[in-house]
C-alpha cells in the first residue's frame, strides 16, 4: 500500500512508533476482522492506494467517496514525471 499526496507525490510511510520513514510503500498485515494503522508525519489527507500489485479478488469495503474508492484501488505506482496525471489500470 501506499498513500498518495493531492500533487501525485508517493508520500513516505512512517507507522507510530517507528523512528522513521521506511520507504513510500509497505504490506500492512492484515489478520484480524478489524485493523487500524496510524501513519505520522502526513500533514494533508492522502489518497490511498492499497491493491497495488493485488492479483487476486478483493472487496474493498470503506468509507471513502467513489472517486477516492476508484483511486485507492488503482494499483499503479505514481512517478515524479506522472504528478498529477494518474493512469488507471482498473475499473
Amino acid at each position: 500500500m501506499g498513500l498518495i499526496a493531492r500533487d501525485g507525490r508517493a508520500l513516505p510511510l512512517q507507522l507510530a512508533g517507528e523512528g522513521a520513514a521506511v520507504g513510500t510503500h509497505r504490506v500492512l498485515v492484515l489478520n484480524a476482522a478489524r485493523s487500524s494503522y496510524t501513519f505520522t508525519g502526513i500533514d494533508s489527507a492522502p489518497v490511498p492506494s492499497l491493491l497495488r500489485g493485488f492479483s487476486a479478488p478483493v472487496i474493498l469495503d470503506d468509507d471513502l467517496d467513489r472517486h477516492r474508492s476508484a483511486r485507492a484501488a488503482d494499483s499503479t505506482t505514481p512517478t515524479p514525471s506522472a504528478a498529477g496525471k494518474r493512469a488507471s489500470g482498473w475499473r
